[in-house]
C-alpha cells in the first residue's frame, strides 16, 4: 500500500510525499526496488548527499551486498569523491572479476586520481566488450591523457561510431583531433554540440574561446 501511494505521488512529482511512503515501505520491506525508487528522488531533488548518507546506512546494514555498495560508488563517482567510489568498485571487482561495468567506472575512478593502473583497467574492458560507447570513450581518453594521441583517435572514432549521439565522446574526440594537429575536425566536432543545443554545449564553447588563436 505504501508503495503505491508513493507511486501515485511520483506521477503527481510530489516528490516529497513520494519519498515518505517509499521510506515507510523500505522500513517494512528493504527491497532494491525500493531503495532505487528512494534514490532516484534525492537525486530528482538534488540531495546528492543525501543519497549517499542513505546508501552508507545500508551498506553497514548489509555489508555482502554489492548492489548497494555499486550505487553507493556510482554517486561517490558522480560526485567526484574518486578515491571513495575507487574503494569500493575495487571491493566489487573482487567478487565479479568480469563485470565490464565495475572495470569501466574503477578505470575512470583511478584516471582522475593519477593512479596508472586506470590505463590497464580500461584496456581489460575494452578487450572484453570493445562494442560499448562507454567503455570505448574510457579507453580512448584515457589513451589521450597518457599521451597516446594516435591510438587514442583510432578508439574515440570507434565510440563515435557507436554512439553518434553521445555528446560527452564528442566532447572527447575533439580534443583528440586537436592532439593529432587536426583543429578544424576538433572545431567542426565542438561547434556541431554547440548548434544541437547538447548537456556538453557550455564545454564545448570553452573549448572554443581556448583554441580561438590557435
Amino acid at each position: 500500500g505504501e508503495v503505491l501511494s508513493g507511486d501515485i505521488y511520483l506521477a503527481q512529482k510530489n516528490y516529497q510525499a513520494a519519498l515518505k511512503k517509499y521510506q515507510a515501505a523500505y522500513q517494512v520491506k528493504p527491497t532494491i526496488k525500493i531503495l532505487d525508487l528512494i534514490i532516484n528522488i534525492f537525486t530528482e531533488l538534488d540531495k546528492q548527499a543525501d543519497a549517499i548518507t542513505f546508501l552508507k546506512n545500508e551498506l553497514n546494514k548489509y555489508p555482502a551486498n554489492n548492489q548497494i555498495r555499486l550505487r553507493l560508488a556510482n554517486f561517490y563517482q558522480n560526485a567526484q569523491m574518486y578515491d571513495s567510489a575507487a574503494k569500493l568498485y575495487r571491493t566489487v571487482l573482487t567478487d565479479q572479476p568480469d563485470n565490464i561495468l565495475v572495470l569501466n567506472n574503477l578505470a575512470w575512478a583511478y584516471s582522475q586520481l593519477g593512479n596508472p593502473e586506470a590505463l590497464i583497467l580500461a584496456k581489460q574492458a575494452y578487450d572484453k566488450r570493445p562494442d560499448i560507447a562507454a567503455v570505448e570513450d574510457t579507453y580512448g581518453y584515457i589513451l589521450f591523457k597518457q599521451g597516446k594521441v594516435q591510438q587514442a583517435l583510432k578508439v574515440l572514432r570507434q565510440a563515435a561510431q557507436t554512439a553518434p549521439n553521445l555528446a560527452e565522446v564528442q566532447l572527447h574526440l575533439a580534443e583528440v583531433y586537436r592532439a593529432n594537429q587536426n583543429l578544424k575536425k576538433a572545431r567542426e566536432i565542438l561547434q556541431d554540440l554547440v548548434d544541437s543545443g547538447s548537456y556538453e554545449k557550455e564545454q564545448a564553447l570553452q573549448l572554443l574561446s581556448k583554441w580561438s588563436d590557435e
